[in-house]
């Protein structure tokens, strides 16, 4: 990888120049000086194919004008069976006159040989969000797309990057709507409960206000599931179930989606529910790998729905995150963290849910769990006594837990080590109990557990160090 020299890029566009074949990745830094000029030195070794090396541009944070961003579109269009798959460029300044500036360019070679594109912080709104749906939408290369971050694309713009790209590929004759998409980021874009349905009818090969059918069908032409960032958007109940309407359509038996992150989206019980209702009427939910629900105003009633659907359409989930949940303790047994519905969930994010002591036991109890974090519940000593019987017998599977932030005192810490210590099989190689109080018992365990166990990392604060009460 190539980083150029301080300031200047020259010695680095000479490599480039030079057909240099360890230059795969060319990262430019913010401290160096990026220009226009410079840009036209790599679109001319391109274009020219003097360079035929160089498949990565990382040069975000860089105002250009929006002639150069045709410019070096154009001759990443120009590249055939080598060329340009990663590319990162521009700066909040971009907006859409830049963005339709560079899409445009790369419209009639369909993306290029664009892989992942990075357009995240650009100052996108609709016609630039619509002039990349044109570009893309039936681009058989695009794996990875970030638009995060632009929150005027809002639902006026998820819908017209959606339209133009279903004109796109409806032109094209080729396979519907980013055929070859797996990774999406849409997070921190201003969509709402609209915006989201059109991405969903996307996604789907459909038009948008075209009927979805619940009944499963299966694609052939996507090779594994999608995983969709909607992380801080407004969604809401209309929204989640327009998203649950994916699962409607199967990838070899699997769910489209493979990832689904929706942490702070305000989605609450009513939109978890609207979920996990919507999954019950198909039959390919099972292929959600792993779901992200921080921080959305979820109770102990979507806790217990949730945990129904771990025993249905959910089932195969491996990775959940419910963290800056109200959720509380019986919310967690709500979960089934012992049924047979959990049995392949390996992480487990329950911080800041008020689990209490019971709930704690349930998910270190949970025999499929290899990381579980129970940060900031304010379990203090008694939740850390209740823990102690699991972690002195070994029969817990976790191998990374965070007790940290719960105000525990040295007395109760010392007890957690000293279960860890004389446990003889214990899974445990990570533990996180910073946040509570160190004092001379805990010390002293410590330095004993550096000694026999020097594989076993735990994260503490120093001794003697203040807990907040």
């Amino acid at each position: 990888m190539g980083w150029g020299e301080f300031k200047s890029c020259n010695l680095l566009l000479q490599r480039l120049e030079n057909n240099d074949e360890t230059l795969k990745e060319m990262v430019i830094l913010p401290a160096k000086i990026f220009s226009d000029k410079d840009v036209e030195r790599i679109a001319e070794a391109l274009r020219t194919g003097r360079n035929t090396k160089l498949r990565s541009i990382s040069a975000s944070g860089f105002a250009l004008n929006p002639s150069t961003y045709s410019l070096l579109a154009s001759a990443i269009a120009s590249q055939v069976d080598v060329g340009i798959t990663h590319i990162s460029i521009g700066d909040t300044a971009m907006g859409d006159q830049g963005i339709i500036s560079f899409c445009s360019a790369l419209e009639q070679s369909r993306g290029g040989l664009i892989e992942h594109l990075d357009l995240s912080l650009k100052d996108m709104s609709e016609q630039g969000a619509s002039t990349l749906g044109a570009a893309f939408g039936s681009s058989k290369n695009l794996k990875a797309l970030d638009i995060s971050r632009n929150k005027g694309i809002g639902d006026a713009g998820m819908k017209a990057l959606c339209l133009a790209a279903h004109t796109s590929a409806g032109d094209s004759g080729s396979h519907p709507n980013f055929p070859a998409l797996i990774h999406l980021d849409i997070s921190e874009c201003n969509v709402n409960d609209e915006g989201v349905v059109a991405l969903s009818h996307c996604l789907l090969g459909k038009k948008i206000g075209e009927m979805i059918e619940s009944k499963s069908e299966s694609i052939s032409y996507r090779a594994e599931g999608i995983h969709l960032n909607a992380s801080s958007n407004a969604l809401g109940p209309i929204g989640c179930t327009a998203l649950a309407s994916i699962f409607s359509v199967s990838i070899k038996g699997n769910s489209l989606l493979n990832t689904l992150n929706l942490n702070n989206c305000s989605i609450g019980d009513d939109g978890l529910k609207a979920l996990v209702d919507s999954l019950k009427s198909v039959e390919c939910g099972g292929g959600l790998k792993i779901l992200h629900l921080s921080n959305n105003k979820i109770g102990k009633a979507g806790a217990k729905v949730l945990g129904a659907a771990l025993n249905g359409n959910l089932m195969n989930l491996t990775e959940l995150c419910l963290s800056n949940n109200a959720i509380g303790q019986e919310g967690v047994l709500g979960l089934g963290l012992d049924s047979e519905g959990c049995k392949k969930l390996s992480t487990l994010d329950l911080s800041k849910t008020n689990c209490g002591s019971e709930g704690a036991c349930s998910a270190i109890n949970c025999h499929s769990l290899s990381s579980l974090r129970l940060f900031d519940n304010d379990l203090r000593c008694n939740g850390f006594e209740s823990l102690m019987p699991q972690l002195h017998s070994g029969s817990s599977s976790v191998n990374s837990l965070d007790l940290g932030g719960n105000r525990a005192l040295d007395s109760a810490v010392a007890g957690i080590l000293n279960s860890v210590l004389t446990c003889s099989n214990s899974s445990l190689r990570t533990l996180e109990i910073g946040g509570n109080e160190i004092g001379e018992k805990s010390e002293n365990i410590l330095k004993e557990i550096r000694s026999v166990c020097p594989e076993l990392d735990i994260a503490h604060d120093r001794p003697n160090a203040k807990i907040l009460k």
